[in-house]
């Protein structure tokens, strides 16, 4: 196994390799590794996801429908839940909303990922946007 090259340092089998030694390190589809990625509580998450989407929280938590809002939602809770590793239940918290739809949203929103390039560059874009700010 060792022959591989971020295994050449390795001194067993289960050893994960230190981030720091492979900064040009990304996951098989491109991102960011997700220890990089800003540590953020669910209330600066959303903080920077208002700013960035134009999507008022207030708006997000609406009982409305839209397919704007539809999609604002999915992206927001794909982002949390999938790349930020928020809890559901803090979501639905923040969103004032079930955690059943946060994660309805979820499923579509990894599904759209996987299906949909430009739902998925787009995320991409949010993500890189969210961890630049500090």
């Amino acid at each position: 196994m060792t022959e591989l090259p971020w295994w050449a340092q390795a001194k067993d089998d289960d050893e994960v390799a230190n981030s720091d030694r492979h900064p040009a390190a990304k996951t098989f589809d491109g991102r960011r590794l997700a220890e990089e990625r800003s540590e953020l509580d669910p209330s600066d998450f959303a903080l920077r996801m208002e700013s960035l989407s134009g999507l008022p929280l207030a708006e997000l938590s609406s009982r409305s429908r839209s397919a704007d809002l539809t999609r604002g939602r999915m992206e927001f809770a794909t982002l949390a839940a999938g790349r930020y590793r928020l809890k559901v239940s803090d979501i639905a918290t923040l969103l004032d909303r079930h955690p059943n739809s946060v994660t309805k949203w979820l499923n579509k929103g990894l599904r759209l990922e996987r299906e949909d390039p430009g739902f998925k560059e787009r995320l991409d874009h949010l993500d890189a946007e969210i961890s630049r700010q500090s």
